[in-house]
């Protein structure tokens, strides 16, 4: 029992380990927001897309069912907010822009 819990664990860290890794912007990015969708679950706004910083800091979120990638940052890290701004914003960039 304990070494089936021990490769469930370590099974479920492969799984989900990706959902708190820390990502950065490559250069000034292209990202969109979130607007509310089918059965209340969110997706990417493409028709009002923002600007992340170089060097944004991101968070990448689990996400599936988009040519996007779902990422959280700091609302400082894209040129419509204050860069004073500490709130968390959801943000989907294309895979090709994160390093």
């Amino acid at each position: 029992m304990r070494i089936l819990l021990k490769k469930f664990s370590h099974l479920l860290l492969i799984i989900f380990g990706e959902i708190h890794k820390m990502i950065k912007t490559k250069r000034d990015t292209i990202g969109y927001l979130s607007q509310r969708g089918h059965r209340g679950f969110y997706y990417p706004d493409e028709t009002n897309p923002v600007i992340l910083l170089k060097g944004a800091d991101l968070e990448r979120l689990h996400w599936v069912g988009s040519h996007l990638v779902a990422t959280c940052a700091k609302a400082g890290d894209i040129s419509l907010f204050s860069d004073k701004d500490e709130r968390k914003v959801s943000v989907w960039i294309r895979k090709e822009n994160l390093e």
